[in-house]
């Protein structure tokens, strides 16, 4: 809370008054977008490996940036972990580098009929597309030699921001199935 004193054009001062106020970042727009590496399709004993680019089609530098990407998988199709990481990348408008390292991200699994497994990434500033810069992620999926052929599971994964307030453009989803 500020105290304010103002004076009028005539020189007559008013009294003090007391004024609450929010400073509110400008609004960014982040944009995702899902690659994959390779075909929809992932065989088994490999690792297959998905690709989400986030960009900030805004001028201001969007803030404190999560990308979210939940996977629902049978409990007979992962060979260990899901993996992922995330780094800074070159971006044009017609698309992103994909990182060769990066940042890891937290992974939690709730194992079920299905497993659940949640990728969190905390990416933090992204800066404007106009800057050439961007957010590539890698998603591991480690897959069994034993998992059925055929076997589909999907991944949603979002991104949001302190100050994106359109969310129109912040969610991709993903099937995959399991080959020989």
């Amino acid at each position: 809370m500020s105290s304010v004193t103002t004076t009028d054009c005539a020189g007559n001062v008013s009294r003090a008054a007391n004024v609450s106020y929010t400073v509110a970042s400008p609004p960014a727009d982040l944009a995702i977008f899902e690659v994959p590496l390779a075909p929809d399709s992932i065989s088994r004993n490999t690792t297959g490996h998905y690709f989400v680019g986030v960009v900030n089609l805004s001028s201001p530098t969007a803030n404190n940036a999560v990308i979210t990407s939940v996977f629902t998988v049978p409990n007979n199709i992962l060979n260990g972990s899901l993996n992922a990481s995330f780094a800074q990348v070159s971006c044009k408008l017609s698309g992103c580098t994909v990182p060769s390292s990066g940042t890891n991200c937290s992974v939690t699994t709730a194992v079920a009929a299905n497993t659940t497994a949640t990728i969190t990434c905390k990416v933090g500033q992204v800066p404007s597309v106009f800057t050439g810069k961007g957010v590539g992620l890698v998603i591991n999926i480690p897959v069994l030699s034993s998992a059925p052929l055929n076997t589909k599971f999907t991944s949603i994964t979002t991104v949001s921001s302190a100050n994106d307030p359109n969310s129109s453009d912040n969610t991709v989803s993903e099937t995959y199935i399991v080959t020989k």
